[in-house]
Parts: structure tokens; sequence; C-alpha cells
């Protein structure tokens, strides 16, 4: 039996013979059988070997044999792995909200237009006015002769028409009295445009009152009333004044108690003409 085993020894020391050897700088101590030189040891880098020797010789004391054997078994192995840190990806790049521009402000519409009014007439406006004027005065009568003196009076004006109220003193004739009379106007103007003291003028009136008074004789003394029509002109010379260039009219003169003239009629038809100036 102890020979088998140094045979088996042997065979394993021969097998372990063929393959790669690695040694090892420092062996770490092996594990033995007890009672034998064989031994088996690691050395901590995945080596392991084992060892004996066997012989023999046959000699009259019958056959002796010894075996030595040694396997070695070395294996290394080197690993290494480089552990990166997991690629993080880059946080996804966040496009700012494109901002729209703000759209344009919607204008209000535009209001329909007016249909076109209907033509209106210009009429010129209203306007009013006043003034006093003095003038002189020449009068004929057919039978009471010629006369002469001044006037004086005022003139409430508006564009359409005016009213005249005036003093008329006169003198002579052939009975020679003193005519006073007080003569009412109503005048329409014919062209106003630029003044109310401006163009020609139709006048038409009366004379409420009046009286004649004797020069020579007290028999002559009587009241008179009459109608009148005419035509004038004025001429605007300033803001402030006005030339009435002529005041034709004719007249037709009632008295009473007495006649006009010494031919003894108690009417009178005659004319007369004024100019003088309006301020």
């Amino acid at each position: 039996m102890k020979h088998s085993l140094l045979v088996g020894l042997a065979t394993l020391a021969a097998v372990a013979s063929l393959a790669p050897r690695t040694f090892a700088q420092t062996p770490p101590p092996g594990w033995c059988i007890p009672g034998t030189t064989i031994c088996a040891g690691a050395n901590g880098q995945g080596g392991a070997g084992a060892g004996g020797s066997a012989g023999g010789r046959v000699g009259p004391q019958g056959a002796q044999g010894q075996a030595n054997g040694q396997a070695n078994g070395n294996g290394q192995g080197n690993g290494g792995a480089q552990v990166q840190p997991p690629q993080v990806p880059p946080p996804p790049q966040v496009q700012p909200p494109r901002v729209q521009p703000p759209p344009p402000p919607k204008l209000p519409d535009a209001p329909p237009a007016p249909a076109p009014a209907a033509p209106t007439v210009y009429e010129p406006p209203t306007r009013h006015g006043s003034a006093g004027y003095a003038c002189g005065v020449f009068r004929v009568g057919i039978w009471s002769g010629y006369k002469g003196g001044l006037c004086a009076g005022f003139s409430i004006r508006s564009v359409a028409f005016y009213l005249e109220v005036e003093a008329q003193m006169l003198a002579g004739g052939t009975m020679r009295t003193l005519d006073l009379t007080l003569p009412v106007s109503f005048v329409i103007p014919f062209d106003n445009d630029r003044s109310l003291f401006e163009g020609p003028n139709l006048r038409f009136g009366f004379t409420p009152i009046g009286g004649s008074v004797g020069l020579e004789s007290a028999a002559v003394n009587h009241l008179r009333f009459g109608l009148h029509a005419g035509v004038g002109y004025e001429l605007d010379i300033t803001p402030a004044l006005a030339w009435k260039v002529f005041d034709a009219r004719v007249y037709f003169d009632v008295g009473t108690k007495s006649t006009l003239d010494r031919l003894g009629h108690w009417f009178d038809l005659g004319a007369q003409v004024s100019t003088g100036l309006a301020f």
C-alpha cells in the first residue's frame, strides 16, 4: 500500500509538471501530510503546488522504492475595470417661449359719412342800428309857394326796414308863415349789404300833426297834417358818419280853419328835397 500511494503521488507530480508553472516570489506556508514529505500550499494569488519524491531498489532483503513528486499549479488572474460615472445627459435646452408681438391696437371704425345736407339758402345776419341826423330842407307848394328851413330826426334801423321821426321848421310861402311839422317815415332800403347807411331807399309816411303861424297876420294860423312818399340815397363815409345825399318827397297837406294860400285853398300839393348828415 505504501508503494501504491507513492506511485499515485508520482503520477500526480508528473501530470502537474506538464502544466504551466507560475512562481510566486514568496510562497505562503503550505499544508503537508503528517509523516510524509508531501505538502501542498496556495500562494493567495490563485496558485497551488504539491511536492514529493520516490525511489526504490531491490536488494536481498527485498525491494525498496522511493518516489519524489512535486506538482505546482499557479494561476493568476488580473482583472481591472474602471468604473466610469454614468453619463448624465445634459439637461435639455429649454427654448424661451417666443413672445409674439402684441397685435396693433384696433382703431375704431370710422363713423359713417353723414348724408349730404340739403342745400340751404344763405340768409345774412340780422343787423340793427340807430342814428340821428340833421339836414336842410327846401320845399315848394303849388299854391303855398317856396319855403326853406331846417330838419332834425332820429332813425331806428334794421336790415329789412327802418323807422324815422323828424321835425321840420320851414318859413316863407305866399302867406309868409312859419310851419312846424313832425313827419313819420317808414323806409325800405334797396341795397344794404355793406352797411345800414348805404345805398338807395324808398320812403313813405304821414304827418300826424303840424301847424302854421302867420308871420304877417294871425288870421292864417291853422293846424295841418298830410301824407308823403319819396326816394333817397345814402353814402357811408366812416363807421360813425353817413351822408344823406338826397331825400326827395312829394307831399299832400291839409289845413284846418284857414286857407293855405292867398287863393283860399285849404289843401296844398308840393315837393321837397333835403340833404344832411347821419351820425
